[in-house]
């Protein structure tokens, strides 16, 4: 009778390790989904980022081409490129004066005359 005792007090302690590792897993599993959760937000953030990156790349391309366009030329007096841009060699002065380029000038020049 002694050894059924024994027994029973071994299965109940066997019974009890045995619900407290399923209990350590079930936290296990539930930190895990914790842990997934969390990544899927860092992902959402990071693809948020990227497309704010590529618009803000977008944005400076387009107001630098918007500048281009509306530029007039310090060394040719055209319109639509910056100085370094331009294929004319290169003058000793400058040809804006007064806000006013050159082209402008000899053009206001000719239409006088």
């Amino acid at each position: 009778m002694m050894e059924h005792m024994e027994t029973g007090k071994q299965e109940s302690e066997n019974n009890n390790i045995t619900q407290q590792i399923y209990q350590k897993l079930e936290n296990i599993q539930d930190e895990m989904k914790n842990i997934h959760k969390e990544i899927d937000k860092i992902g959402r953030i990071m693809e948020e980022n990227k497309r704010k990156r590529i618009n803000s790349k977008e944005r400076r391309r387009k107001r630098t081409q918007n500048r281009r366009m509306n530029n007039v030329c310090k060394n040719c007096g055209l319109e639509g490129h910056f100085m370094s841009e331009c294929l004319i060699p290169r003058r000793k002065e400058k040809l804006i004066s007064n806000g006013k380029s050159l082209v402008n000038m000899l053009l206001g020049d000719i239409i006088e005359k």
